[in-house]
């Protein structure tokens, strides 16, 4: 199976601002309660008021690296035999066989499958100029054969 991922996910990096956003979130939540316990000075400006904001920016970050590793596991493949994807906005892996499909519409940033009475969309908004071509290639090669199929 050929596979394309949407977006690309930096990992590594991503990985490094989970843990990041993790240390300082729970060295910002020791430091918060060490100043509580020793006398917190709550004016403003003058106060202890930075490890809140500290662990407040802890938490963004673990939230933004979670968000983003969650965009990993969206794909687009197929075989001769069948097209697989899940995408943003889908709960389940999507399933087109390609016997089933009876003609396929290529517009600039999407691509929709017509199986009889359903119809499936594949955006393809956030794809790189090279998978965009793979993929806008692979649906046309579908096209085709479909084509052959209905003439004969």
């Amino acid at each position: 199976m050929e596979t394309i991922k949407p977006y690309r996910v930096k990992k590594v990096l991503m990985k490094i601002i989970l843990i990041y956003g993790v240390l300082l979130f729970i060295s910002a939540i020791v430091f918060l309660i060490y100043s509580l316990v020793q006398d917190y000075d709550s004016k403003f400006l003058a106060g202890n008021w930075s490890y809140v904001f500290f662990a407040l920016q802890g938490i963004i970050f673990f939230t933004l690296g979670y968000m983003q590793l969650r965009y990993d596991r969206y794909f687009i493949e197929w075989n001769d035999s069948e097209i697989r994807f899940l995408l943003p906005k889908q709960k389940n892996i999507e399933h087109v066989k390609v016997v089933d499909i009876e003609s396929v519409v290529i517009k600039l940033s999407e691509i929709r499958i017509h199986m009889g009475r359903e119809t499936k969309t594949i955006p393809l908004s956030n794809l790189q100029y090279a998978e965009l071509k793979r993929i806008k290639n692979k649906f046309e090669e579908i096209n085709v054969t479909v084509n052959r199929k209905s003439e004969s």
